[in-house]
């Protein structure tokens, strides 16, 4: 009864894990930046559904699609784990790097920076081995962005 108890629970988190793809795992943690402060702000949402774009050349409908989705697994998700162990598995150094400057483009996006957002990003840095200075660097030329832009 037992075995039948944990492969239950076993099938079910693998279930939910292998339905999951790369785009839904980037959505996911672009949508909680953009609500770590607890203000879902406009900008935000918007530099969410760009940086969708850029990253994976979607489809308006498709992008609806796995905003949903990532909406859904997002509340489901205790942790950050999942999401940033898809990202982890699919993207090259160069590509996490990227990943983490679209996260400050994100936290940017509404011309302020939230404790939470900053610790977010960094949080997200660590688990997808982004070095420190990565994270400094890349923090660095979304701001100068943001400036340069305005």
């Amino acid at each position: 009864m037992l075995k039948q108890l944990m492969s239950f629970f076993t099938a079910d988190e693998k279930d939910t894990q292998s339905s999951d793809s790369i785009e839904v795992a980037a959505c996911a943690l672009l949508l909680e930046l953009a609500m770590a402060d607890e203000k879902i702000e406009e900008a935000e949402l918007s530099k969410t559904r760009q940086v969708m774009q850029e990253l994976f050349s979607l489809s308006d409908q498709r992008l609806e699609e796995i905003t949903n989705i990532a909406r859904q697994r997002r509340q489901e998700s205790a942790d950050l784990y999942s999401f940033t162990k898809l990202i982890t598995e699919h993207y090259n150094a160069a590509q996490r790097r990227q990943f983490i400057f679209n996260m400050w483009q994100v936290a940017y996006a509404d011309n302020q920076l939230d404790r939470y957002e900053e610790s977010l990003v960094r949080k997200v840095s660590e688990l997808i081995y982004v070095p420190h200075s990565t994270f400094i660097q890349t923090k660095i030329e979304a701001e100068k962005q943001r400036v340069n832009s305005r």
